[in-house]
């Protein structure tokens, strides 16, 4: 599918680059430094991380971006250290819209870097997309997205009772941010 999503889009600090097969490598470096704040709160992060299922993860992101399912990007240092990743998913070509997700090493947090990340994709989203409303989703506990959203002038349009379950299969209440346009 031709989207016209960059593969890369440079900001304060940070660079995203359409993840590609061959990122797995410092993917998992950062996924295992990360990995108490990763799992239980995130369904796809297991209590024992495989490099396998990094390499898989990143091959996935490939063939997403190609159907324009998911725009994955892996978030990278000016310096060339992997930070994390980011993406658009859950996309509605009809509407347009887009969610958008993220998760940042533990060694870049409280840096901006998600904002930044955040700022990045939803401006993409708008401009070369046109996006019609651009989401962030985020549990009720995790006060960091919260203030991503909240910095970003995302909307905080309400509360899901028990509307995801995290790692260990427990239900977890949802903040439903976005901006419109």
């Amino acid at each position: 599918m031709r989207h016209g999503a960059p593969v890369e889009l440079v900001g304060e600090g940070i660079i995203l680059q359409k993840t590609v097969w061959t990122d797995a490598e410092v993917v998992f470096g950062a996924i295992l430094e990360s990995q108490e704040i990763l799992y239980p709160r995130m369904r796809w992060a297991s209590a024992i991380p495989s490099f396998e299922k990094t390499v898989a993860s990143c091959h996935d992101a490939e063939g997403q971006w190609d159907r324009g399912d998911t725009l994955n990007y892996t978030i990278w240092s000016t310096d060339g250290e992997c930070l994390g990743r980011c993406s658009l998913h859950h996309i509605d070509w009809g509407v347009p819209k887009f969610e958008v997700g993220y998760w940042v090493r533990l060694s870049a947090q409280g840096k901006g870097v998600a904002t930044e990340a955040t700022r990045l994709l939803t401006e993409m989203a708008f401009s070369d997309l046109g996006a019609r409303r651009v989401s962030l989703w985020c549990a009720i506990d995790n006060i960091g997205s919260r203030r991503v959203a909240e910095k970003l002038g995302f909307t905080h349009e309400g509360t899901f009772k028990n509307d995801e379950a995290d790692a260990l299969g427990r239900p977890i209440d949802m903040n439903i941010f976005a901006i419109t346009r």
